[in-house]
C-alpha cells in the first residue's frame, strides 16, 4: 500500500456481493480524499425529494465511522459519536472552507 501525503492508498473499495446481487440497487453517493487532503463528493440528488432519508443516512454513516473506529482503535463508540456530532455542529455552524466541487449523478 502507497502512502501520499500522510493517505494510505487502497484503491477502490470493493461492491459488496449483496448489491451486486441486487439488480435494484443504485449509488446515491460517493466521495473522493485527494491527495492534498480536499474531498469530493458526488451525489444522486434524485434519490430522495424529501431530506429527511438524506439526514438518516449521515446518521447512519457516523454510527458506521464511529463503531468502525472503536473497533480499530480503543475508542469508545458512545464517546466517539458525541465527539462526531460536536465536530459536525461546529462545521455546519462555521464551515472551515466551501462545499467541494462536487457533481451530481
Amino acid at each position: 500500500m502507497a502512502v501520499n501525503n500522510g493517505l494510505k492508498r487502497h484503491g477502490a473499495i470493493d461492491t459488496p456481493p449483496a448489491i451486486t446481487a441486487d439488480p435494484g440497487a443504485v449509488q446515491i453517493l460517493s466521495v473522493w480524499l485527494s491527495s492534498d487532503k480536499t474531498n469530493m463528493v458526488l451525489v444522486k440528488p434524485d434519490t430522495w425529494e424529501d431530506l429527511e432519508p438524506w439526514a438518516l443516512l449521515l446518521a447512519d454513516i457516523s454510527r458506521y465511522i464511529a463503531h468502525v473506529h472503536a473497533v480499530s482503535t480503543t475508542a469508545d463508540a458512545a464517546r466517539t459519536i458525541v465527539r462526531i456530532r460536536s465536530i459536525f455542529d461546529a462545521e455546519l455552524d462555521n464551515p472551515t472552507g466551501p462545499p467541494s466541487e462536487g457533481s451530481f449523478g
